[in-house]
């Protein structure tokens, strides 16, 4: 850690976001609402769908841009204004962040790509994540679909997952 410190002040830099972030967090968060509002304004079910698609990707790539690091306490020095992005940035796609981060930080980072401590790598039938989990010939091509299946299990992780695990 102390390394890539110095590195970063050597250059005069630093680990948490520049105003490119800030423009792509308010360029996000804009879009959200743009898609959303236009969602509410319409009367045809082909249009509304359309534009709530339109806000769940939105959200989505708010999510994803955002909510990794604030949860590394990456985007604000101060972590309480990081936690308080993560609670914001999380409403659109109802994801408890605070789970999330204690599965992204905690498990995944703790233990990464450790088979059974991991989360991010259990097996499931679609991606081969590790050599010692089984081989399908369609695996091979996994690397087209992959963003697609990470899209789609993202929302069940977040649905699910995370509030089952607080229930517990």
């Amino acid at each position: 850690m102390r390394l890539s410190q110095n590195y970063l002040v050597e250059r005069g830099d630093h680990r948490f976001a520049d105003r490119w972030m800030f423009a792509k967090l308010l360029t996000l968060i804009l879009l959200c609402a743009f898609f959303y509002g236009l969602s509410l304004q319409q009367h045809s079910t082909w249009r509304y769908f359309g534009c709530y698609v339109g806000f769940i990707f939105s959200a989505m790539l708010l999510t994803v841009n955002v909510v990794h690091d604030a949860s590394h306490n990456a985007f604000f020095k101060r972590a309480c204004l990081n936690h308080g992005l993560n609670f914001f940035v999380s409403i659109p796609l109802g994801l408890d962040a605070d789970c999330w981060r204690v599965r992204h930080v905690v498990f995944h980072h703790a233990y990464n790509n450790i088979a059974d401590y991991d989360p991010d790598i259990d097996p499931n039938g679609v991606l081969r994540q590790t050599p010692f989990q089984r081989r399908r010939a369609f695996m091979r091509v996994q690397h087209y679909y992959w963003p697609l299946v990470a899209a789609l299990t993202f929302p069940y992780y977040i649905w699910l997952f995370d509030w089952l695990d607080r229930a517990r």
